[in-house]
């Protein structure tokens, strides 16, 4: 073979290779498939299947962050029942996007009076009462009530933490002059911006703690730097309690 055969192959082999080298370098990053949040798959910096490192998901088993203190319904009416489940999460930063919950009610017998379901929002940091209202009983007495969580999406790092301590109660007003017990506060936002869609609930104890009354309510905007009322009253008399706890929802997330 001659010089200039060898040549040529030495030369075409060179450009063949040149041209092979930067077609790899724009197809194979179009085939391997970039690490996200949402892949399911332990890749990039996670720490965990879809959590840590970048994503805002934080890998902590919620089994043990998020936990049911207590449990009870207090009578409202002859055949009605409001009840509610006392959820801590102990976690000050994060919390799940959605935690789902089944109630179930017994008599004395034991035997099971009604069901329900239901969904929240859980506090980073602090109590969540999960409220079931108005249990139609048929006259029958709830002597047990239990709560169990069906499902708690995994914790995530609350965005919004800056809304949730600009919202707070400044006043508080209890009176039972008519016989029906009511409750009236003014919640005030310090920010600059409106808060749109808070739910706030009350839960009234006697002076040994014991749970005796729960309401929630529902403030669809307050203005900027402004307040605005919230209202709870109940059927049936009861003392002026000896203890007030307020809890106000809004969503943790952005």
């Amino acid at each position: 073979m001659s010089w200039t055969k060898e040549r040529k192959k030495f030369v075409t082999f060179i450009f063949g290779s040149c041209v092979a080298g930067v077609a790899a370098l724009f197809i194979i990053p179009l085939l391997i498939e970039r690490p996200t949040c949402t892949d399911k798959k332990q890749n990039g910096t996670e720490i965990g299947v879809d959590c840590g490192g970048t994503c805002s998901k934080i890998c902590t088993n919620p089994d043990s962050t998020i936990r049911i203190v207590w449990e009870r319904s207090v009578r409202t009416s002859e055949s009605t029942y409001d009840a509610v489940a006392y959820v801590e999460n102990n976690d000050n930063e994060s919390a799940p996007r959605r935690v789902k919950y089944r109630a179930t009610f017994f008599d004395a017998s034991g035997s099971v009076i009604t069901t329900r379901e239901g969904e929240s929002l859980i506090r980073a940091g602090a109590g969540t009462a999960l409220y079931v209202p108005a249990i139609a009983t048929e006259k029958r007495t709830i002597v047990q009530t239990r709560f169990e969580l069906t499902e708690v999406s995994p914790l995530e790092k609350v965005t919004n933490q800056n809304t949730i301590k600009a919202v707070q109660v400044i006043e508080e007003l209890f009176d039972n002059i008519s016989g029906t017990p009511r409750l009236t506060l003014k919640v005030q936002n310090d920010l600059f911006d409106n808060v749109n869609n808070i739910d706030v609930i009350v839960l009234l104890y006697d002076s040994e703690d014991t749970l005796i009354a729960v309401g929630k309510t529902f403030i669809d905007q307050i203005s900027a730097r402004s307040s605005a009322p919230a209202y709870f009253t109940w059927r049936t008399p009861f003392s002026r309690p000896a203890r007030t706890e307020i809890q106000i929802f809004i969503s943790p997330f952005k």
